[in-house]
Parts: C-alpha cells; sequence; structure tokens
C-alpha cells in the first residue's frame, strides 16, 4: 500500500520470447482476484499485454516500441530476431493496450509526438512527467555528475 492505495505488481521472467505471455498470465491472475475491489488499473509500457478487464486503464508510456527498436543493435542472430519482435509484434500488442485504455499519458512531450506512430494524437496525452522518489532513489554521496 503506498498512501492509502494497493499497488500491485505482477511477476515478470525475462524469459525471451515468451515474456510478454507470461507477464498475461501473471496480470490476468491478479486481475481475477481484485477486480471487486479495485476502481483502476494503471500500466506502465512498454511491454504490458493487453488484458480483459471492464474496469477503466489508464496507460503512461514511457517509451514506444515501435520507435525504440530503430535504435536496437542486430550484432548477431539473436539481437536481430530481438529487434524484428520489436519492431514488429511489439507494436501490435502495444496498440491493443493502448486502444483498450480510457486515458493516454507520457512521460514526456517527446514521447506524446512518438504516439502518433500508432494513430495517437499526441494532444490527446497527458504529459506526466518522470516522477522520481527521491528519498529512495538517489545517487550514492561520492556521485559526481559529468559533463
Amino acid at each position: 500500500m503506498i498512501d492509502g492505495i494497493d499497488v500491485f505488481k505482477a511477476t515478470f521472467f525475462p524469459l525471451y520470447p515468451f515474456h510478454i505471455q507470461i507477464h498475461s498470465f501473471f496480470l490476468n491472475k491478479i486481475l481475477k482476484a481484485t477486480e471487486s475491489r479495485t476502481t483502476l488499473v494503471h500500466f506502465h509500457s512498454p511491454l504490458v499485454p493487453p488484458v480483459r478487464t471492464t474496469l477503466p486503464t489508464i496507460v503512461t508510456v514511457h517509451t514506444p516500441m515501435k520507435v525504440d527498436a530503430r535504435y536496437h543493435e542486430s550484432n548477431n542472430l539473436y539481437l536481430l530476431a530481438e529487434k524484428m519482435q520489436s519492431l514488429i509484434l511489439y507494436p501490435r500488442i502495444e496498440l491493443k493496450l493502448f486502444r483498450s485504455s480510457r486515458k493516454m499519458t507520457a512521460v514526456c512531450h517527446s514521447v506524446a509526438q512518438e504516439l502518433a506512430e500508432y494513430g495517437i494524437d499526441p494532444k490527446e496525452v497527458k504529459v506526466l512527467g518522470n516522477g522520481v522518489d527521491e528519498k529512495f532513489f538517489s545517487p550514492p554521496k561520492n556521485w559526481k555528475r559529468s559533463g
């Protein structure tokens, strides 16, 4: 519980290429167990499988895979396969999630602009910023910023 709000995180196993299907199993299990007492489902993308729920959903996009995949290296067969999956399969999964969400948010204006590649009007995307709890995440005391 965070500030009086129940927060559930689904288990994630990075077992490529089945990680999305495995994650979907755990998401649906949590939703089924909590749906009667849940009022809103908030997803953080990339790579959240769309789930079936009657609850209102909101998705916060940190990076759209359609754009991010362009920067993936393809130096070997594994990386090439991962890049192709990121260019072809992941955008289809994301689009389903985006279309099923009641509200779209992004962590910055450039991400909102990138969502236009999915047919989403960037003006309809609320930019929230990428908040960080400085009490929990902070640089070490001897850390010095370069540049």
